[in-house]
C-alpha cells in the first residue's frame, strides 16, 4: 500500500526551486533543508504545479551552469587547463541531463518539435507497388560483375 504523500511545504518548495535555478544539485539542496531527494520525487509525481516549477527551474539551472562554464573558461589560466576542462565539461553534461531538449547533443531532423517521430503510413497496395517497382528496376539492370573490365 502506498503511503500518503504530504503536500509540498511552501518554504521547502521555494528553497528547492531557488537552488535549482542556481544550478545546485538536488542532493545538496535536500541535505541543506533536511529532506531526502526521494521526497522531492514523490512531490513531483503528486503535485503537477510543483513538477512544472521544478522542470522550469532545472532548465534555468542548465542555463546558469552553461554561463558558469563559459566564465570558468574565459578566466582560466593555461596552466590550469586540465582542471578547467573537467569543470566546464561537467557543467555542460549536467545541463544536458537536466534538459536534453535544450542542451543535449541529439540532432533532430524535421518532425514535431516535441520529439514525436514522423509517421509515414502506406497502404498494403502502395507497399506492394513500391516493392514491385524496385524488383523491376533491379531486374532491368545488368549484373555489375558481368562484362565489366
Amino acid at each position: 500500500m502506498a503511503r500518503p504523500v504530504e503536500p509540498v511545504p511552501a518554504d521547502k518548495a521555494e528553497k528547492i526551486i531557488d537552488g535549482l535555478h542556481a544550478g545546485r544539485s538536488l542532493t545538496a539542496i535536500c541535505a541543506e533543508i533536511g529532506i531526502t531527494p526521494r521526497a522531492v520525487t514523490w512531490w513531483k509525481m503528486k503535485d503537477e504545479a510543483f513538477a512544472s516549477e521544478f522542470a522550469q527551474a532545472r532548465e534555468a539551472g542548465g542555463h546558469y551552469l552553461l554561463d558558469e562554464a563559459q566564465d570558468l573558461a574565459d578566466r582560466s589560466d593555461p596552466k590550469d587547463a586540465a582542471k578547467v576542462k573537467i569543470q566546464v565539461e561537467l557543467r555542460a553534461k549536467r545541463a544536458a541531463c537536466f534538459c536534453p531538449r535544450v542542451f543535449g547533443t541529439k540532432v533532430q531532423l524535421g518532425g514535431d518539435p516535441t520529439g514525436v517521430p514522423i509517421q509515414v503510413q502506406q497502404s498494403k497496395a502502395e507497399q506492394a507497388a513500391e516493392l514491385a517497382s524496385i524488383l523491376v528496376q533491379s531486374a532491368e539492370r545488368p549484373d555489375e560483375g558481368e562484362g565489366s573490365d
